[in-house]
C-alpha cells in the first residue's frame, strides 16, 4: 500500500469513529465520552492534514509512479544522448576546422568545473592535455580574463605549462593560442590551439580561433536552450525532429520547409510566412509561404515601415493580436496601402534574432478572430530563438570552413583543400570514366616584381592573376593557389586537345593584362604545363610531377607559353 492509500484509510477510519462517538449519548459515559470525542476530533484533523499533504507531494514533492515512469523513460535517455551527441559533434567540427587550418595544431576545450574547483577537459586532439587542472591554473585564468585571443609561449609560462600538460620534455619553442568560451555573458571555459613552434602561428589563425570561440559559445548556448525546451515533451520531440532534418550545410529551403512542417503540426493557420532581411538593401524578403498566397508570395519584398510584418523585424518584438487592424491602425500587413481583399484577423509574428538583432520573422495568420494563446507565443518564440541560433551557428561555421580551405589573399582554394578536391575529382572520374586535365601555372620572373615594387605590389599581381584564372574557366573547373606564385587548375571532364586552347587563352590574357596600382604599371607573363588523367597517370602525385615538368620546360623555352607533358 502506498503513502496516499494509507492516509486515505486513516482519514476514513477517523471519520467513522467520530460518527460513532457522536451517536453515543454523553449520559452513558459522562466526562469520558466528551474526552473521547475531543481526541477523535483531533485525530480527524490530523488525518485530514495528512491526506492533503500526501496529495501535494504527488505534484510538487515525490513523483507518482506513473509520472516517475515518464521522467525515467527510455525516451528521455535518448534525448540526453542526443544532446551529448550534438555537443560531441560540435567539438569534433571545431577540431576538424583547427586541423584544416594547420595540421601541426592540437586543440582542446576546457570547461569550468565548479563542483571540483577547476577545469575539466571536454575533448582534445592529443592525450598530452590533463583531464583536470586546478582553478588557479595561470594560463587558463589569463585566457578567461580577456576577450581577445591570447598567445602564450612556453618560455614565459613554464609553471602553468606543467599544470596543463602531462609530463614530457619541452623544447622551449611551444606556444598556446587561447580564446575564452562565453555563455550568457559569463566566461565558462577555454578553447586552446597548441603548436610546437611559435613561428608557425599566423595572424589569420588568431582571427579564426576568435571566431571558433564565438562559434563554440553559440553552439553551447544553442544546446543549452534546446535542453530547456525539452521540458515540454510534445515540443521537444518536434524541435528535435526539426534539427534532425537540417545540418550545418543544409540549404535554406530545407530549413524553411522543416520549420513549416513543425508549425503545421503545432498550430492552426491560414497563412504561414517566413521573411528574412536582405543585408544588401535592408529590405525584408518573403522566403517561404504556406497557405494563402494570393496576397504575398515567395520572393516579394516589403518595407520595414508602416507594415505589421516589418514592425516585428524593425523593433525586434513579438506581435500577438486577435484583431490586428484595431490594435495597429494606420499600417498594413505588408504595405501601408494594400488591398488584397483578404481579411486576416488573428496574427502571431515573432522575430528571428541573431546576436540580439532581428534578421527576419516567422508569422502565423488566421482569417478568424480565434486568437493565438500565450502558450502559442512562447512556443513560437522558442522556435524563432532556435532558428536564429542555428542560422548564426551555420553562418559562423561556413565562414570558418571557407576561411580554412581558401587562400587568404586570392580567395582560391589553398594547397590542402585543392589536394582533397583533386582526390574527389579523380574518384568521380574513375566512377564515370571521365578524363581530367591538370594545369600547373607559375608566374615568370616574379621575383623582379617584388624586388622592384615591393611585396604589396606583388600581392596585388598574385590576386589579379587569380581573378583572371577564375574568370577564364568554367564553374565546374577547380582553381587553386598552390603556393607562392604557383597556381593549379583541374579542367574537369575534358582532354588535352580541348584544354590546350583554354590554357593558351589564359596565358594570353595574363600577357595582355595591364597591371596598374598606385600609378605603377607592369606587365607579366606566366608559364603553364599540362598532364592528362588517366592517360599520363592515374596517380595524383605523379600527375602533378608530370604537369610540373611540362611547366618548367615552358620556362626553359622562354616562358609565356604552354607545354603538354610528353
Amino acid at each position: 500500500m502506498n503513502f496516499q492509500n494509507k492516509s486515505t484509510t486513516i482519514l476514513l477510519a477517523a471519520v467513522t469513529v467520530l460518527i460513532l462517538s457522536v451517536v453515543i449519548s454523553p449520559g452513558e459515559g459522562g466526562f469520558i465520552i466528551y474526552l473521547f470525542r475531543g481526541l477523535v476530533f483531533i485525530c480527524v484533523i490530523w488525518a485530514f492534514i495528512l491526506f492533503i499533504t500526501s496529495k501535494k507531494k504527488n505534484y510538487s514533492g515525490n513523483l507518482m509512479d506513473n509520472e516517475r515512469k515518464q521522467v525515467d523513460s527510455p525516451k528521455n535517455s535518448e534525448i540526453d544522448n542526443e544532446l551529448q551527441d550534438r555537443y560531441k559533434y560540435l567539438l569534433r567540427s571545431i577540431f576538424n576546422t583547427i586541423r584544416s587550418i594547420n595540421p601541426d595544431y592540437q586543440g582542446a576545450v576546457y570547461i569550468i568545473d565548479y563542483d571540483n574547483h577547476g577545469f575539466a577537459l571536454q575533448s582534445a586532439t592529443s592525450n598530452e592535455f590533463l583531464e583536470f587542472v586546478p582553478h588557479d591554473q595561470e594560463i587558463l585564468k589569463t585566457i578567461l580574463k580577456h576577450k581577445e585571443v591570447q598567445v602564450l609561449q612556453y618560455q614565459k609560462n613554464r609553471d602553468g605549462w606543467t599544470q596543463l600538460f602531462s609530463e614530457k620534455t619541452w623544447r622551449g619553442s611551444e606556444c598556446i593560442l587561447g580564446i575564452r568560451i562565453v555563455n550568457k555573458d559569463v566566461s565558462v571555459g577555454c578553447l586552446l590551439m597548441t603548436v610546437d613552434h611559435f613561428s608557425k602561428t599566423q595572424e589569420r589563425d588568431r582571427e579564426i580561433l576568435f571566431n571558433l570561440g564565438d562559434l563554440l559559445s553559440l553552439g553551447i548556448a544553442k544546446i543549452e536552450k534546446i535542453e530547456e525546451l525539452l521540458t515540454d515533451n510534445n515540443y521537444q520531440d518536434r524541435i528535435l525532429d526539426l534539427l534532425d532534418t537540417v545540418d550545418i550545410f543544409s540549404d535554406e529551403e530545407v530549413l524553411y520547409d522543416s520549420i513549416k512542417t513543425l508549425c503545421y503540426s503545432l498550430f492552426s493557420y491560414d497563412k504561414f510566412t517566413i521573411s528574412m532581411v536582405d543585408p544588401s538593401n535592408n529590405l525584408p524578403s518573403v522566403k517561404f509561404v504556406d497557405g494563402i498566397k494570393e496576397d504575398v508570395n515567395t520572393g516579394d519584398t516589403f518595407s520595414l515601415d508602416f507594415s505589421l510584418h516589418g514592425k516585428v523585424i524593425k523593433e525586434g518584438i513579438n506581435l500577438r493580436s486577435r484583431y490586428w487592424e484595431n490594435d495597429y491602425p494606420g499600417i498594413g500587413r505588408f504595405r501601408k496601402d494594400e488591398n488584397f481583399n483578404i481579411n486576416f484577423s488573428a496574427v502571431l509574428i515573432v522575430p528571428i534574432l541573431m546576436k540580439g538583432i532581428a534578421i527576419g520573422s516567422i508569422a502565423l495568420e488566421r482569417l478568424t478572430s480565434r486568437s493565438y494563446s500565450s502558450s502559442d507565443e512562447r512556443l513560437m518564440e522558442h522556435l524563432a530563438f532556435t532558428v536564429g541560433h542555428f542560422l548564426s551557428w551555420q553562418g559562423e561555421y561556413r565562414k570558418m570552413h571557407d576561411s580554412a580551405i581558401h587562400d587568404g589573399l586570392t580567395g582560391l582554394l589553398n594547397h590542402r583543400a585543392f589536394m582533397n578536391r583533386f582526390d574527389d575529382e579523380v574518384k568521380r572520374a574513375i566512377r564515370f570514366q571521365q578524363k581530367h586535365v591538370l594545369v600547373v601555372l607559375d608566374l615568370d620572373k616574379f621575383k623582379r616584381i617584388n624586388d622592384t615594387h615591393g611585396h604589396l605590389y606583388g600581392d596585388y599581381v598574385i590576386k589579379q592573376v587569380a581573378d583572371i584564372l577564375q574568370n577564364s574557366v568554367r564553374n565546374i573547373d577547380v582553381v587553386a593557389r598552390y603556393g607562392g606564385e604557383e597556381y593549379m587548375i583541374i579542367l574537369v571532364d575534358t582532354d588535352q586537345t580541348n584544354s590546350l586552347a583554354v590554357t593558351q587563352r589564359i596565358v594570353n590574357n595574363i600577357e595582355e593584362f595591364k597591371f596598374s596600382r598606385n600609378g605603377v604599371d607592369e606587365k607579366i607573363t606566366i608559364s603553364a604545363g599540362m598532364a592528362e588523367f588517366p592517360k599520363d597517370s592515374d596517380n595524383i602525385k605523379i600527375l602533378i610531377e608530370k604537369a610540373d615538368k611540362a611547366m618548367y620546360r615552358a620556362k626553359k623555352l622562354g616562358g609565356n607559353k604552354v607545354e603538354v607533358y610528353k
